[in-house]
């Protein structure tokens, strides 16, 4: 099984350090780059500013996208992406804390492939990064890279 490039969209430093800590605690062996909202993560799929460089910004083979980002927020991130041609196929599932009918309903009108709910204990949080790893990065076949 090859690494894989998993890129976090999230703002709090708490949740980009619980995210690293579950992925090492499920045994999720892929690399995990973390951005802190929309417009650094559209910065980073198009490899402009500081992600010129491909191996500082390898493309993603899954996004993992908190909404409630400062300046631009999940919905409207999803919303660009999936409109792109480059990147209509790369998965993105929605990790956050909201549990509004209207966010997950607009996430997947959007073109979230999946949306989870970030749990508050560390232990039930792992156990979901560690079901969300096994079956997005080892059991899907994911999409090529266009």
């Amino acid at each position: 099984m090859r690494q894989l490039t998993v890129l976090l969209v999230e703002d709090n430093p708490r949740d980009v350090r619980l995210t690293q800590r579950a992925f090492k605690q499920a045994g999720l062996p892929h690399e995990l780059r973390v951005v802190r909202d929309g417009d650094e993560a559209l910065a980073y799929l198009h490899r402009e500013g500081l992600y010129k460089d491909v191996l500082s910004a390898p493309r993603p083979d899954m996004i993992l996208l908190d909404l409630n980002l400062p300046r631009m927020g999940g919905h409207d991130f999803l919303r660009v992406v999936k409109q792109d041609e480059r990147f209509k196929q790369l998965p993105i599932i929605v990790l956050t804390t909201s549990e509004r009918p209207d966010d997950v309903r607009l996430a997947y009108a959007v073109g979230a492939n999946a949306y989870l709910h970030k749990p508050v204990e560390f232990s039930r949080f792992t156990e979901v990064i560690g079901q969300l790893g096994k079956f997005w990065l080892e059991i899907v076949k994911l999409p090529p890279e266009a």
